[in-house]
């Protein structure tokens, strides 16, 4: 079995006025001197992940010496070492061996990248912040402003989902994007519902969702690639007007924020379709404190459950989104959902239970007005 060697460059910090480690560095590929982005690094008893960007960088923080760090890349055996083990050494190599092709669960492809551009098939204008990504091995991306996109690519044979509010979904396999890296979205048309807000009867503002009058336990996203969203389900009984959606920062490292608001219909744990018909961006200087989105101008009144949640588009020159963290509040049960990227499924966020914490949920929630009934 062909033995691979990883170079990792650590720059080990010392703690915090928080009290944790702060480690950062690179992943690189011995044989070919390449970085190798989206090397997942995991702790599992932890809320902290995180993964290589697309030059192999990384950085996380951890709050024990005695955490687990599990390194794994596609297609070799995932290797662990603590973070005391990482602490004792300036640079540390790891030997990861590839993995066999005879255990079934385990996928190994030589993966490459592509890149292209998005357009509008109709005007062809650039498409921003489109969602491109493989479900299966929960790899994607989102294009930035002017429809650019980079991906990392694997069997030929597997299947790209591309999506954007608006327009028709498309789906290639590798090989057909291969032979045509500009893809081209129809436009969708939706029939939208007239809704005479003036015309009900609305009922006194009330707030829907958690919101915490002191700062609670942090939470950040489950990955660093684009595309990744973390939200919360949101409990409506009656029908609502919602005025405006309101979110929760306890930490930002950064110069700007650039994340899509998402709102999808909610049954039996079931997530359903985005309920805006158009983009929601939110662009703000990267700082603690609450975002205010201002949701009147799409006249949304809703009657059953939804998950709303904040979506990662953008990256700001490189440094991730491991800075950026939200706040959490007791809760019931357990209604964090999380998805790892563009096209890969949401499933339910599982850190406060592994660390034996009580259930929580996200401080997001709504400004609304319940319809009254007319007399």
């Amino acid at each position: 079995m062909k033995n691979i060697l990883l170079f990792l460059f650590l720059f080990l910090f010392s703690l915090t006025s928080v009290g944790q480690f702060i480690i950062e560095g690179h992943v690189f590929d011995e044989d070919t001197l390449e970085p190798l982005p989206f090397t997942e690094i995991r702790i599992p008893n932890g809320l902290e992940n995180a993964t290589t960007n697309f030059d192999g960088y990384f950085k996380f923080n951890s709050s024990s010496a005695n955490d687990t760090v599990i390194f794994s890349y596609l297609g070799y055996n995932a290797q662990k070492k603590t973070i005391e083990e990482l602490l004792s050494l300036n640079k540390i190599q790891i030997q990861l061996k590839s993995a066999s092709l005879k255990d079934p669960s385990i996928i190994s492809y030589r993966m490459e990248f592509i890149e292209g551009n998005i357009y509008d098939a109709k005007t062809n204008e650039p498409i921003p912040y489109v969602n491109i990504g493989i479900p299966k091995l929960a790899i994607g991306t989102v294009s930035d402003d002017q429809g650019f996109y980079k991906i990392k690519l694997t069997n030929n044979k597997d299947t790209i989902i591309i999506s954007s509010i608006g327009y028709h979904q498309q789906k290639l396999t590798v090989r057909e994007l291969l032979q045509n890296k500009y893809i081209y979205l129809e436009q969708q048309i939706h029939k939208i519902k007239e809704i005479e807000i003036l015309s009900k009867r609305l009922g006194k503002e009330i707030l829907l969702g958690k919101k915490n009058k002191n700062r609670g336990l942090s939470i950040g996203f489950a990955n660093r690639q684009l595309g990744c969203e973390i939200g919360s389900v949101i409990k409506i009984k009656k029908e609502t007007f919602l005025k405006s959606a309101y979110f929760k920062i306890n930490h930002a490292d950064g110069d700007s924020l650039l994340f899509r608001v998402n709102i999808y219909h909610f049954e039996k744990k079931n997530i359903g379709e985005n309920i805006l018909k158009e983009n929601v961006i939110i662009y703000a200087p990267q700082k603690r404190g609450i975002l205010t989105v201002d949701l009147t101008p799409f006249e949304l009144i809703i009657n059953q459950d939804v998950l709303l949640t904040l979506e990662w588009i953008k990256d700001d020159n490189g440094k991730g989104n491991n800075g950026i963290t939200f706040d959490t509040k007791k809760g019931r049960k357990s209604n964090i959902y999380e998805k790892r990227t563009s096209q890969a499924p949401f499933k339910i966020n599982k850190a406060f239970g592994r660390m034996g914490l009580k259930k929580k949920s996200l401080c997001f929630w709504f400004i609304g007005k319940e319809i009254l009934n007319s007399k």
